[in-house]
């Protein structure tokens, strides 16, 4: 049986999340610092190992990581 190790700035923000879950009604959408926060995390470890663990939507912070990402923009312009 195999246990995955959650890196601790993913772990950080999980436990930001559930505190943030635990005192807003259910449904409240997260603040955008929570989620730039999410998707610097996804740059470094994948959308999936941090959409998971936090329980966020994984299309919408693939989307959002889609729309600011630096590499996508740097691979555009090398390409002549």
């Amino acid at each position: 049986m195999s246990t995955t190790v959650i890196p601790e700035p993913i772990a950080q923000l999980q436990r930001q999340l559930d505190q943030f879950r635990s005192t807003q009604p259910r449904g409240r959408r997260l603040p955008d610092s929570m989620w730039q926060a999410a998707v610097e995390l996804a740059r470094e470890h994948g959308v999936y190992s941090v959409a998971h663990p936090l329980r966020l939507d994984y299309t919408g912070l693939k989307k959002r990581l889609g729309g600011v990402s630096h590499e996508k923009h740097a691979s555009r312009h090398s390409s002549n």
